[in-house]
């Protein structure tokens, strides 16, 4: 989720940072939004919450959920990698 790749496309879909952009490279952008993100685990259960710190409460919010949206595909992903392996592994035994 916190990918440089992820995280751009991020930047640019929101047009954020944009006033930086101009003086600022790439990836020290990449890491102001890194710092502005906060992801925290919670519980034995695994539940987790993800804030986005910025000056437009609605813009916010929409990040904010593009980021949740992007932890919870990545862990889906994830979740299929690990069945397709288990999977796998099975069937050559």
């Amino acid at each position: 989720m916190l990918s440089r790749t992820s995280l751009e496309r991020v930047i640019s879909e929101f047009k954020l940072y944009e006033g930086e952009q101009k003086s600022v490279s790439p990836e020290a952008i990449v890491q102001s939004m890194r710092k502005d993100i906060k992801v925290e685990l919670k519980g034995k259960e695994g539940y987790f919450s993800i804030s986005y710190i910025g000056k437009d409460p609605k813009l916010v919010t929409m990040v904010t959920n593009k980021l949740a949206s992007l932890f919870i595909e990545g862990n889906l992903q994830l979740r299929e990698q690990q069945a397709q392996g288990l999977q796998n592994s099975l069937e050559s035994n």
